[in-house]
C-alpha cells in the first residue's frame, strides 16, 4: 500500500512538471552576427555587428517569440573609422543608442525545408516599423540557428543617407541585412 501510495505520488509529480506546452528558451550566443550591405555613388560596403543580445522561445516546432537588439556603437565597417562614425551620426546614436527586433509569433511557411516568417517590429533611429522577415530554421538538441536576410529603406526609418567629400559620395537608400543568429538552450 504504501509503495502503490509513493509511486502514485512520483508520477503525480512528474506529469504536473512535464505536462503543458512544450516551451523551450534559448538565449543569443557567440558566433551570431548580422550584416549589413549598402552602395554608394563610390563602392558598395558592408558593416558587421557580432555583439548582440537576445532571446527565442520555441513551441510547437516553431519560434514563439524573438527579441534581439544590438548597440548602433557596435557596427562596424571594413572601410575606416569615419564611415563607421557617419553611420553612427545617421543611424541617431547619442539620441537612440539601441537597434531592436521582436517577433511575438512566428509561422512555418515551407516545413520540409525549414522556413519561417516571423512578423515583428523592428526599431532603428528612433522610428519603429512591422516587417516580415524569411528565415531558414536549422534546429539541433541544443541550439537553434536563424538565417536570413531583409531589404530596409533608409527613408522608411528617417535616416538621411551619409555623405562624403563634400556631397560627392552619397550612400544608397536600399540597404540588405543578412543575419545568422545562433540561439543556445538556456
Amino acid at each position: 500500500m504504501k509503495y502503490s501510495t509513493l509511486l502514485i505520488s512520483f508520477l503525480f509529480i512528474f506529469l504536473a512538471c512535464h505536462s503543458g506546452s512544450s516551451q523551450q528558451n534559448y538565449v543569443l550566443s557567440e558566433g551570431s552576427v548580422l550584416t549589413v550591405q549598402g552602395t554608394s555613388t563610390v563602392h558598395d560596403w558592408t558593416m558587421e555587428l557580432d555583439k548582440m543580445k537576445g532571446y527565442l522561445k520555441w513551441e510547437n516546432g516553431i519560434p514563439k517569440s524573438i527579441f534581439f537588439e544590438a548597440q548602433v556603437a557596435d557596427l562596424q565597417s571594413e572601410r575606416s573609422a569615419i564611415m563607421d562614425s557617419k553611420a553612427r551620426e545617421a543611424l541617431k546614436i547619442k539620441e537612440h543608442p539601441m537597434i531592436t527586433f521582436e517577433s511575438v509569433q512566428g509561422s512555418v511557411q515551407q516545413p520540409e525545408i525549414n522556413i519561417c516568417t516571423l512578423p515583428g517590429e523592428i526599431s532603428i533611429a528612433g522610428t519603429t516599423k512591422k516587417i516580415s522577415i524569411t528565415s531558414k530554421i536549422k534546429k539541433g538538441r541544443e541550439s537553434i540557428l536563424l538565417e536570413g536576410s531583409c531589404t530596409i529603406l533608409l527613408q522608411d526609418f528617417n535616416i538621411v543617407p551619409p555623405t562624403a567629400m563634400f556631397g560627392s559620395i552619397v550612400v544608397g537608400d536600399v540597404i540588405m541585412v543578412h543575419f545568422n543568429l545562433l540561439y543556445h538552450d538556456k
